[in-house]
């Protein structure tokens, strides 16, 4: 008894087996998902956030030497471009010249120089750093690198009178320009004393017509040439120092801010703006009356038009040697403030030797005004070397609050010093500068930093009215899943992105059309279910600064798939269970049915022996009856 029910136990488990079977079938056959839960669309491995990010040596896959005076520009396709000096073992300098292979906008392609390099040998005798600072380079409207840079043509010994020759180097197709042989009365530059008193300096850009612009002073002359014509004075003194100049987005005009003063003593050297173009200059204007040396200016324009001009003041007491002061010289002196005083957070050990900051630039984007400069100031976490610093004013109207840091993350083992700075199309800025080891002047290199304080935003266009952290949309339970596009401000700067459904782990992937900019993540149907739903997209640039956007979608009806899935599934699997159900309730008369076929297909009829009795005629051939007919045989007794 207990056998024959495990029997039907057994039966009846393999019917409702087929049954699921089925209906799984009749799903597979309706294109319908059987996945559930929520699913993690992309991942990305993210940065450690930062305020900036840093490289200790730029170049240092090429071979190891004297490397300095870096100038650093980025064009229209953010390309970035690299000029600076190396010092040969013969004693003379070698210009060269390097571009980036990728963007330097783009993720990581700030560190992706090309192994091309152009080079200018013996381009001055002797190692005075006031030279070195003469050079600049510009790129024309055509793409190609120019370098403005001077030659000592005379004897070699003290720089006073020496014989140079000013040229411009084509490093695009390595052709020299001369624009003037002459004779020039510089002093060699010295951070501990008189900073800049007659430091060479030149100064090379092109305007929107890619005519050339180039100024440059022999430490008594301004001097200025426009478009390859004649060589104007623009102003003269006893010392004529550095100089800046800008072309301005609203006016159109040149502007040149420059020191000059009419004795050798740090009193009397003062800041004077002049604009205009070539044979028209406006009066000089003095920004600066206070009776101390005011040198190596920096200039830009805001959106407004006002000229933004920082300088090297020299104030002479206890604490500071020269100080790094800014003025809007739009509105005046009474602009004027303190900037590398302005510590913002940061701890300074008692030193024994004023501290001293100079080589200011100054940068303004996104209403946020930036300052860079050199700083010996014996920071508690920098220690006591020259660094570069960083200042940044996110509210310049006011001034009324800033921040501090410190760019070279080394303690007390180089000194930084000159530097140049470019921002990219995204609004990065770059800063290279050059850094020489303490008590070791022959192991110096180029150093840079990319700063990046805006964050990517991300915005979600399909389906449309889905905001970030706004209320849900509503939307019909759709029948073959959701596509969801979504753009990404500064897209080039980040690394990937993140999404997920309803805060999954299970990893899928997001894809990205680079013509169109735009990212899609294609959401399965098995996904979505009726009522509120969330997913998040997540993405972070290059410098840590990330951004996570929350959408929200109320799904109503049924969905037509999942439906049509249950119907299939009841239209196969119901018949499929009467069925069986039939042949299980007829299994007895099944069975006899299939005996009777074994046994030749029909029933044997009774016979009578000569004594009238009746037997029925034995058929020897099925004395040797298989296994499986005797066990019919038997079911059909127990039946």
């Amino acid at each position: 008894m207990m056998n024959k029910q495990n029997r039907h136990g057994k039966e009846l488990s393999l019917i409702v087996l087929g049954c699921f079977l089925a209906g799984s079938l009749a799903a597979i056959v309706a294109g319908g998902q059987m996945e559930t839960g929520s699913v993690d669309l992309a991942i990305n491995t993210s940065q450690t956030p930062n305020d900036f990010l840093y490289n200790t040596n730029i170049l240092s896959d090429l071979p190891t030497v004297t490397r300095m005076s870096p100038k650093l520009l980025i064009d229209g396709s953010d390309t970035g471009h690299m000029v600076w000096m190396d010092l040969e073992e013969n004693e003379n300098y070698t210009l060269k010249y390097r571009m980036t292979d990728s963007s330097m906008a783009s993720y990581g392609g700030w560190e992706d120089w090309s192994s091309t390099v152009y080079s200018l040998e013996n381009v001055t005798q002797g190692t005075t750093l006031s030279l070195i600072t003469l050079c600049s380079a510009s790129l024309d409207n055509g793409g190609d690198m120019y370098v403005l840079y001077a030659n000592f043509t005379g004897p070699s010994g003290p720089n006073d009178n020496r014989d140079v020759s000013i040229n411009v180097w084509n490093a695009s197709h390595d052709e020299i320009i001369n624009v003037m042989d002459g004779s020039a009365n510089w002093t060699s530059f010295n951070p501990f004393g008189t900073l800049f008193l007659r430091g060479a300096h030149g100064k090379i850009l092109f305007d929107s017509s890619n005519k050339m612009h180039l100024a440059f002073n022999n430490g008594t002359h301004l001097l200025y040439q426009y478009d390859g014509g004649a060589i104007e004075t623009i102003d003269s003194d006893v010392i004529m120092g550095e100089f800046d100049m800008a072309i301005s987005p609203s006016t159109g005009n040149l502007s040149i801010v420059y020191s000059m003063g009419s004795t050798t003593t740090e009193t009397s050297k003062e800041l004077y703006e002049i604009n205009g173009s070539s044979g028209d200059w406006s009066m000089p204007v003095a920004l600066t009356s206070n009776s101390i040396e005011d040198t190596r200016p920096s200039i830009t324009f805001n959106p407004s038009g006002n000229l933004l001009v920082t300088w090297s003041a020299y104030v002479n007491n206890a604490t500071y040697g020269y100080i790094i002061k800014y003025m809007d010289a739009t509105v005046g002196s009474s602009s004027e403030r303190e900037i590398s005083t302005d510590l913002g957070g940061l701890n300074v050990n008692p030193s024994s030797q004023p501290i001293v900051s100079f080589n200011p630039k100054v940068f303004f984007f996104r209403n946020r005004l930036n300052i860079i400069y050199a700083d010996t100031t014996n920071f508690t976490q920098y220690g006591s070397d020259i660094d570069m610093c960083w200042q940044q004013y996110p509210s310049p109207g006011s001034m009324g609050s800033n921040v501090l840091t410190v760019m070279d993350k080394e303690v007390s083992v180089y000194n930084d010093l000159f530097h140049a700075s470019a921002v990219s199309s995204v609004d990065d800025i770059f800063i290279a500068w050059y850094a020489v080891k303490d008590g070791n002047s022959s192991d110096s290199r180029i150093r840079m930093s990319k700063i990046d304080l805006v964050a990517p935003t991300i915005s979600v266009t399909h389906p449309t009215g889905i905001t970030n952290g706004g209320d849900p949309i509503s939307m019909a339970l759709p029948n073959d899943g959701i596509i969801i596009n979504f753009t990404i401000d500064e897209n080039e700067d980040i690394g990937g992105a993140i999404a997920a459904w309803e805060g999954s782990s299970v990893t899928s992937g997001i894809s990205y059309d680079s013509i169109l900019e735009v990212y899609t993540i294609d959401v399965p149907n098995g996904l979505l279910s009726k009522g509120e739903q969330q997913f998040t997209i997540s993405c972070e640039d290059e410098a840590g600064n990330s951004i996570t956007f929350t959408g929200n979608i109320k799904f109503t009806g049924f969905n037509f798939a999942t439906v049509l899935t249950v119907v299939i599934a009841l239209a196969i699997g119901v018949p499929a269970a009467l069925v069986a159900f039939y042949f299980y309730k007829n299994r007895a008369k099944f069975a006899k049915k299939r005996l009777e076929l074994k046994l030749g297909g029909k029933k044997k009829e009774p016979q009578t022996w000569d004594d009238g009795e009746t037997y029925v005629e034995e058929d020897t051939s099925s004395s040797d009856l298989d296994e499986d007919t005797k066990i019919d045989l038997k079911k059909v007794d127990m039946d």
